[in-house]
C-alpha cells in the first residue's frame, strides 16, 4: 500500500507540547494543517524533531495555536513542507504563537512525521 503524498503548514496549526531530550528539541503538533490530494485538512499527531538544535524561546510558553510559522533548510524556505520530510544539514525553526510566544531554533537535521494512527480529518470545527 502507497501512501497519500501530503503537505504540511505552520500556519493555522496548533502546538501540543514542545520537549528536549539531550540536544534533540520535539515540537508535537496536535493539530497540524496538512493539504491531501488537494483538500485542506488536520492531523493531530505530527511531530517535528530538530537534532543538534539550539534555540531560544520558554519552551514552557511555546503551546497553542501557532500565527505563522517557518522551516529553511540549507538556507531556502521549505513551504509547503512534505510529510513525511528529512534533511540532514543546516535547518531553521520559526515559530510564532497567537499568545505572542515565539520559538526559534537552529539544527543540523530535521525529521517531520505523523504518530501512528494520526488520521486526517477534512474540519476540526464543531
Amino acid at each position: 500500500m502507497t501512501s497519500v503524498p501530503r503537505t504540511f503548514e505552520f500556519q493555522d496549526s496548533e502546538v501540543g507540547a514542545v520537549s528536549v531530550e539531550g540536544s534533540l528539541l520535539r515540537v508535537r503538533l496536535s493539530a497540524a494543517q496538512v493539504h491531501e490530494q488537494g483538500i485542506v485538512g488536520y492531523l493531530a499527531g505530527v511531530v517535528l524533531e530538530l537534532g543538534d538544535a539550539r534555540w531560544q524561546g520558554e519552551l514552557a510558553e511555546c503551546v497553542g495555536a501557532l500565527a505563522e510559522g517557518s522551516l529553511h533548510v540549507n538556507g531556502r524556505r521549505c513551504h509547503p513542507a512534505p510529510l513525511p520530510f528529512a534533511h540532514e544539514g543546516e535547518a531553521r525553526l520559526h515559530l510564532h504563537f497567537k499568545s505572542g510566544a515565539s520559538l526559534s531554533a537552529l539544527a543540523q537535521q530535521v525529521r517531520i512525521h505523523q504518530l501512528p494512527g494520526a488520521g486526517f480529518t477534512e474540519s476540526m470545527a464543531c
